[in-house]
């Protein structure tokens, strides 16, 4: 399913968030320097953060839909998927200092002095 329905429906608070949360994800991240125990800690702490901001808009929405206090759609929308979203933090975590540590973003990445020819 999709279109207005899935943006208006019991998710929609969640999906309207996502770009957001990308948003803060990569402003925070880039802040991060270092590749050790602490950069590793903080960019995992970030990423986690990100994901809360999808929790705050998604509950208060589904729980205002949905007619529940926040405390039952905290218990429907959150509490099960804490587990998986921070195996997935972790794992984003690992890749983003590795890339980080193999100097593979500026390959990644296209620089604003950079022209691409399409002769």
């Amino acid at each position: 399913s999709g279109g207005l329905a899935l943006l208006v429906g019991f998710s929609g608070g969640f999906v309207w968030m996502f770009p957001f949360t990308a948003l803060l994800a990569g402003f925070l991240t880039s802040r991060v320097r270092g590749h050790g125990l602490v950069a590793f800690i903080l960019v995992f702490l970030a990423l986690t953060l990100s994901s809360a901001l999808v929790y705050v808009t998604g509950v208060l929405w589904y729980a205002h839909l949905s007619e529940i206090s926040l405390g039952k759609a905290i218990a429907a929308v959150v509490v099960p998927f804490i587990p998986g979203d921070l195996i997935k933090a972790f794992a984003a975590t690992a890749v983003f200092m590795t890339v980080r540590q193999l100097n593979l973003l500026p390959k990644l990445t296209s620089s604003r002095d950079q022209v691409v020819s399409l002769d």
